[in-house]
C-alpha cells in the first residue's frame, strides 16, 4: 500500500510539473502577430523542446490515469468471501506509474536542452487563438490496450474556442481474447467533451465520455488524460492527440488503453 501511495504522489507531481512546463515562453518581439497564430521561433531547439514536452506530458497522463485507476478500483472492488480473488487494479496502477515515469525521464533531458537553446537565441514558442480555432470538427481515434482489444472511434462536434470541444461519438472495439466480452466486441455510443490546458502548440488535455454500449447493453463512460499537438497552419483546432484512457461499463472497469487520434 505504501508503494501505491508513492505512485499517487509521483503522479500528482508529474502532472503539476507538466502543466507548469506547458506555460512556456512569452513572445519576445514587438511586431504584431496574426490573431490566430503567433510564431516567433521555429529554429534550433524547437524540435527538441517539442519532443521532450510531448514525452513529459504523455508520461504525466499515464501517471494520473494510474492514480485514477487505483482510486476507482478501491471504491468499486468488492471481495467475494466464498471465492477470494486478487484485485488487478493495483497492478494496472503501478504499470501506468512506471510507464509514466519512463516517458518523463526520456523527455526531460530533451526538453531542458531545447529550452536552453531557445533561451540562448531569444526565441519563444508558438501560440494559437482567434476565430481560426473555432468551428465544427471531426476526430478519428485508434486505440489498443487491456482487455486486450483494438478499437476505432469517430467523433463529431464543435470547437467553441481554442480549448473547449464538445460533441458525440461512436466506437467499435474488438476483443482478441475469446469470451472476455459478450460476442467479443463493444459498440459505445456517447457524448464527448475535451478541454485543452493553454494556447501553446503542445498542451495537456482531459477528455470525458458518457453514453451506452449497444453491444454490451450497459451504461458506458470514459476518461482520457493526454497530450494535444496542434498543427501549425491548421484550421478549426486541427491537432494530433495521444492519450492514456480508462473506460467503464456501469461501475466496472471496462478496459485501459492507449489512444492515438487526429482532428480535422
Amino acid at each position: 500500500m505504501k508503494h501505491i501511495h508513492r505512485v499517487a504522489i509521483a503522479a500528482i507531481s508529474l502532472f503539476i510539473f507538466a502543466l507548469d512546463a506547458s506555460a512556456q515562453y512569452a513572445p519576445q518581439t514587438n511586431q504584431p502577430a496574426p490573431d490566430h497564430l503567433r510564431t516567433e521561433f521555429t529554429g534550433k531547439g524547437q524540435g527538441m523542446t517539442d519532443f521532450g514536452k510531448t514525452m513529459m506530458l504523455t508520461g504525466a497522463a499515464f501517471a494520473v490515469k494510474g492514480l485514477a485507476t487505483f482510486t476507482l478500483g478501491s471504491l468499486t472492488f468488492v471481495q467475494d468471501p466464498e471465492t477470494p480473488d486478487t484485485p488487478l487494479y493495483p497492478v494496472f496502477a503501478l504499470i501506468d506509474g512506471a510507464i509514466g515515469a519512463g516517458f518523463t525521464l526520456i523527455g526531460l533531458p530533451f526538453y531542458l536542452a531545447g529550452k536552453g537553446k531557445m533561451d540562448d537565441m531569444g526565441g519563444s514558442m508558438i501560440t494559437f487563438g482567434g476565430d481560426s480555432q473555432t468551428g465544427p470538427a471531426g476526430i478519428i481515434e485508434m486505440s489498443m490496450g487491456l482487455a486486450p482489444f483494438v478499437g476505432i472511434d469517430a467523433i463529431g462536434g464543435y470547437n467553441f474556442n481554442k480549448n473547449i470541444f464538445v460533441g458525440g461519438g461512436i466506437g467499435y472495439n474488438h476483443y482478441t481474447t475469446a469470451g472476455l466480452r459478450q460476442d467479443g466486441l463493444s459498440f459505445p455510443l456517447y457524448a464527448h467533451g475535451r478541454f485543452s490546458f493553454g494556447d501553446k502548440r503542445i498542451v495537456p488535455y482531459i477528455g470525458i465520455e458518457a453514453g451506452v454500449d449497444l453491444a454490451q447493453k450497459g451504461l458506458y463512460s470514459g476518461i482520457d488524460f493526454g497530450t494535444r499537438l496542434r498543427r501549425i497552419g491548421g484550421k478549426r483546432g486541427s491537432s494530433w492527440w495521444l492519450a492514456s484512457s480508462m473506460d467503464m461499463l456501469g461501475a466496472d472497469l471496462y478496459h485501459i488503453a492507449l489512444k492515438f487520434g487526429r482532428s480535422f
